[in-house]
């Protein structure tokens, strides 16, 4: 498995093998509209290891954004099973431990930046003061210490979206999974976004799934999935350690 062959990720070959942490074995999700049922993830298996960072690519509507939902214990499957070998319990029992990034930064708009930033901490049990401590040097890490004081609505798209990866980091989560992080961005501010979360996702040893419709992202990935029709399909090995969904031999 690979956790990006571009990324400098020192290992010992005698490391003992490390559970996944998160398997989806025959996963599904129906969703009734109307009459319709709507099938968005049709039989998924999978997996995410440590270190493991993937591009997730398809089509508007194909179930990325589902299958990110059901990995993060956002949404149930119809049907299959997911585990968290690696976390010990779903993430709704455990918070802090993975982090979902959404295509729109989804701030409280009554809290700043510094708090909007901390509250993930503050819901593990952190105490205020270590949370606003922590909260700050994220936000220094990713470029934007100076908006600590400021509210969500006076920061441009580009800001808001670099808080939003603040929060989602701040924790130091095992697995961190982001939905069009770079959708709404500039190319240079997609650029740091990806960057920022590939490098966190190394030095925390974390798993890393980012879905994307942008190529040039992808493209920066040794691993991809992409997603038709609701089916999780490996696409070919574009590294020396690539690997693919489950349903192909580990």
């Amino acid at each position: 498995m690979s956790s990006g062959a571009d990324l400098e990720h020192p290992t010992r070959e005698d490391d003992l093998p490390e559970d996944d942490l998160v398997e989806c074995c025959q996963v599904s999700r129906r969703y009734r509209v109307g009459p319709a049922v709507v099938l968005a993830v049709n039989q998924a298996d999978c997996w995410v290891s440590p270190g493991m960072q993937v591009a997730l690519t398809g089509p508007s509507g194909s179930g990325k954004s589902t299958l990110l939902h059901l990995m993060a214990g956002l949404e149930r499957p119809t049907s299959g099973r997911i585990s968290w070998p690696a976390i010990g319990r779903a993430p709704r029992d455990q918070p802090g431990a993975v982090a979902v990034m959404f295509q729109g930064p989804s701030l409280l708009p009554e809290l700043d930046v510094l708090e909007n930033v901390g509250l993930p901490l503050l819901l593990t049990g952190q105490p205020a003061g270590a949370a606003t401590v922590r909260a700050t040097e994220m936000l220094s890490r990713v470029g934007i210490a100076d908006l600590s004081p400021k509210l969500p609505e006076e920061l441009s798209g580009g800001q808001a979206q670099r808080v939003a990866l603040a929060r989602a980091l701040v924790t130091r989560p095992r697995l961190i999974l982001a939905d069009e992080p770079t959708g709404q961005l500039d190319r240079a501010t997609g650029s740091h976004v990806i960057s920022v979360l590939r490098q966190a996702a190394v030095q925390l040893r974390a798993g890393l799934i980012v879905a994307t419709h942008d190529h040039t992202v992808a493209d920066q990935f040794s691993v991809r999935w992409r997603m038709h029709n609701g089916r999780l399909l490996a696409e070919d090995d574009v590294g020396d350690h690539a690997t693919a969904p489950a349903e192909l031999e580990r």
